[in-house]
């Protein structure tokens, strides 16, 4: 977030992603959902540097240094989207992601012209992510067709209302209350995308927006057609997306806000007060994960 969007976002988006209730919930449990998390974070990485963008294009780097550099680049993203499917195999809609972003980012012209050259090694290197995964193929056809032990999801509606909460209050604030949650989260974070597209790198809203978005829905689409796969700490790997741009929503409130000759200054400084608020009351939504019954 700092190399992409400078340190307030980082430090912002740190900062609620420090206090977030789902993260805060499973970092307790010694299994693997928080590594998810992680690795999806270091593939994502991985994909924004070997990304030919328009901007990294004009840096001037030389061409020998940038071909050696984005080798290792290349390289890593191999390897950490490899982890990040042997840790669990909830965590394809990452993937899903992340070429369906890449499809956005060639068809809407947001690559520099070494598209072709680009779009090989990215077939190569989802080849070989496939290639490193084959080997479990066969106990994962095994594991998968098993019975589903997840709670069937009856509508749409309810999907939206457990991923909305997930997201911002983890599992200790009711799904029913979603009217509260889109309130103090929806402002900034629509905000977030929009100052994201408003700086002229709108690579960077598309990105997080489909890495926030298509997780939860490559989950729903998987459990209503073919059984039920959905739980919220699944949605612990699309997480950091969710932090960011909240953090942009509220560096973008604060700073327009203090411009008050802004016909929207008063919408922006709304947004910077409702992310205060959600920082506020997702510390204050933790509960006592280890002692409640519930939990």
């Amino acid at each position: 977030a700092r190399r992409l969007l400078g340190m307030p976002v980082a430090m912002l988006s740190g900062l609620f992603l420090a206090v977030s209730p789902l993260l805060v919930h499973y970092a307790q449990e010694t299994r693997m959902h928080t590594l998810a998390a992680l690795l999806a974070v270091a593939s994502f990485y991985c994909l924004v540097k070997v990304l030919p963008f328009k901007k990294q294009e004009a840096d001037g780097e030389n061409p020998e240094a940038r071909g050696k550099r984005q080798a290792v680049w290349w390289m890593g993203y191999v390897l950490f989207s490899t982890l990040l499917l042997y840790t669990h195999y909830a965590t394809f809609a990452a993937l899903v992601a992340q070429n369906l972003f890449v499809l956005m980012a060639l068809v809407g012209g947001l690559m520099a012209g070494r598209r072709p050259d680009f779009f090989r090694r990215w077939c190569v290197a989802q080849v070989a992510v496939g290639l490193l995964f084959l080997p479990w193929l066969v106990i994962a056809f095994g594991q998968l067709g098993r019975s589903s032990s997840f709670p069937d999801v009856k509508t749409l509606g309810a999907y939206v209302e457990r991923t909305a909460t997930a997201f911002g209050f983890g599992l200790a604030v009711d799904p029913d209350r979603l009217g509260f949650v889109v309130f103090v989260l929806g402002v900034p974070l629509l905000v977030g995308i929009w100052a994201a597209w408003r700086k002229g790198r709108g690579w960077e809203g598309l990105l997080l927006l489909v890495w926030l978005v298509v997780p939860p829905a490559a989950l729903v689409l998987y459990s209503e057609m073919v059984k039920p796969f959905y739980a919220p700490r699944f949605l612990l790997q699309a997480t950091p997306a969710f932090g960011v741009l909240l953090a942009i929503g509220a560096t973008a409130g604060l700073r327009w806000g203090l411009h008050w000759r802004l016909r929207r200054a008063p919408v922006m400084r709304v947004a910077g007060v409702l992310w205060a608020g959600a920082v506020v009351l997702a510390a204050g939504a933790h509960g006592d994960f280890g002692l409640e019954p519930r939990f």
